[in-house]
Formats: C-alpha cells, sequence, structure tokens
C-alpha cells in the first residue's frame, strides 16, 4: 500500500512540473481547472518549466499542424480542399509544417505502443496493444509518402489509418475499463490516462470523414482536420508523466526533439514523398 501511494506522489510530482524542474503545484480546485488540466495537461505540466517556450514540443507540433491547414485552406484553393492534395502542391517549407508534425505524431504512437505493450501482463493484450498503437502510425507513414496523385497506395493507407484509429481508440477505452482489469489483470490497470476529449473529437471527425468521403468539398476537410488534430493530441497526451504504470517521468519531448528528431524524420519522409510525386504521376495538384 505504501508503495502504491508513494507511486501516486511521484507521478503528481512529475506532472506538476517539468521533466527537469520540481516546482511544487497545488491542485485544481474547480471543476472547469480540473477538466482543462486533465485533458490539456501535457502543456499544462509544462507551464512553469524554466525552458519556456522551447518546452512545449506537443503545443508546438500540434500549432505545425492546424499551421498547415490554414495555409493550403486560404492560399491553395477551397473547390475540393484536402490536407494530402495540398502536400502535392505547396512548397517544401511548408510541407515541412506537415511532414514535421506528421513525423512527430507516428513517433509519439510508436512510443506509446511500446510502452503500453511493457506495462501488459497478459500477452494477448500486449500484442494487441503493440498492434493498436503501431497500425495507425506506420499508415500514417504510409499516405505521407505515397502522393495522392498515387491513388490506390495512398487512399488505402488513408483508409486503414482512419479506422485503425478509431478501433485503437476503442479498444484503448475497452481494454483500460474497471471490467477488462478485473478480468484479465486481477485487478491492475495498464493505462490510467483520463485523457478522454481527444477520442470524442477523433470520432466525431471520423463519421464526418466517412459522411463525406465520396463527396469532398469543405465538410470533408473539416472532418479531416478535425480528425488529423485529434489523433496527434491522443498520442502525445500519452507523454505525461503516470500514463503507464511506473512511469513516474514524463517523456522528454521538447523544440530539440521536435524540431531536430521528428524533423529529419520529416525531412526523409517528404524527399520520399517528392520522388514518388515525380517520377509516377503524370498530373498532381488536381482539387
Amino acid at each position: 500500500m505504501t508503495r502504491e501511494v508513494d507511486a501516486d506522489a511521484d507521478v503528481d510530482r512529475a506532472r506538476a512540473t517539468t521533466t527537469t524542474t520540481t516546482t511544487t503545484k497545488a491542485r485544481c480546485d474547480t471543476l472547469a481547472e480540473r477538466v482543462v488540466r486533465t485533458q490539456f495537461g501535457v502543456v499544462m505540466d509544462k507551464v512553469d518549466d524554466a525552458r519556456g517556450a522551447r518546452a512545449q514540443g506537443e503545443a508546438t507540433l500540434m500549432a505545425l499542424a492546424h499551421a498547415f491547414a490554414l495555409v493550403g485552406w486560404f492560399g491553395y484553393g477551397r473547390v475540393s480542399p484536402s490536407l494530402c492534395g495540398y502536400a502535392e502542391v505547396v512548397p517544401n517549407g511548408v510541407a515541412m509544417l506537415y511532414y514535421t508534425s506528421a513525423a512527430g505524431t507516428a513517433r509519439s504512437a510508436l512510443w506509446g505502443a511500446m510502452m503500453g505493450a511493457r506495462a501488459e501482463s497478459v500477452r494477448a493484450l500486449k500484442a494487441a496493444r503493440a498492434l493498436a498503437g503501431a497500425v495507425p502510425a506506420l499508415a500514417l507513414v504510409g499516405l505521407s509518402v505515397f502522393p495522392r496523385c498515387m491513388f490506390t497506395p495512398h487512399q488505402g493507407f488513408v483508409e486503414i489509418w482512419a479506422h485503425a484509429t478509431a478501433v485503437a481508440m476503442l479498444f484503448e477505452l475497452a481494454v483500460d475499463s474497471r471490467y477488462v482489469s478485473r478480468r484479465f489483470r486481477g485487478g491492475a490497470t495498464a493505462v490510467s490516462s483520463d485523457q478522454a476529449l481527444a477520442q470524442i473529437t477523433y470520432l466525431l471527425g471520423y463519421f464526418i470523414m466517412g459522411k463525406y468521403y465520396t463527396i469532398g468539398g469543405n465538410d470533408f476537410y473539416r472532418g479531416e482536420v478535425v480528425g488529423c488534430a485529434s489523433y496527434g493530441w491522443w498520442v502525445v497526451s500519452k507523454h505525461r508523466a503516470g500514463t503507464f504504470p511506473n512511469q513516474t517521468a514524463a517523456r522528454t519531448y521538447t523544440w530539440r526533439e521536435l524540431f531536430l528528431e521528428d524533423g529529419f524524420i520529416g525531412l526523409l519522409c517528404l524527399a520520399a514523398y517528392r520522388y514518388n510525386q515525380y517520377s509516377h504521376c503524370d498530373a498532381f495538384g488536381q482539387f
């Protein structure tokens, strides 16, 4: 019992500070504050970090993704808008907004899959946890290296990513329920994150994308942006301390990890994307 209390205290301390700072913060009192700290905790935990904005790797990742969506929307046409379509026509510097955030999202998803699998005590759930995180991440990489003008492989990865992400979110909610915890783990919980807003908004975007999938247009684009942003927020929120058992420190994710490590991976993906685009497409950028 003492060990469990100590572990909870370690998590509280880690969530109330940065990964390198030890500033104590008081618990939130109001419901609104508790909701904000739970759903946006990966940012709130770093508010007092001595590195300032440079510590906010997760928030910056999301800002890059939204910036790309806005640049595409306002600068490259609204007749049949699409994140994938915009990537074909924007300059490489603008495309790196997407590719840096996509690489960071995929790598965070793989990190979360690894951490979730390690936390499981049941082999079947261990394998399922790994697949639930890895399949959407690898599909995201696939759709990011095959341009939309290579319709069959690109669209195949798009559909795998969309469906696999929905399944992964529902799977996580199911296996972390009290019933499954009691049934398979003797009462132990593998993932203790209270983050839920991203799952709700992703499923909203998922249904919008499904409804307007064959039609396209602005309604589809809204669903696409909501879905993609929600997926990114879901995976980076797992960086918080205490998301996984015995994870008493948050994952270190600052501008260094985002721009140097994920930026380099994103650059490689963009290079593969441009090669495929100019080598295998007779025409592209047709919205």
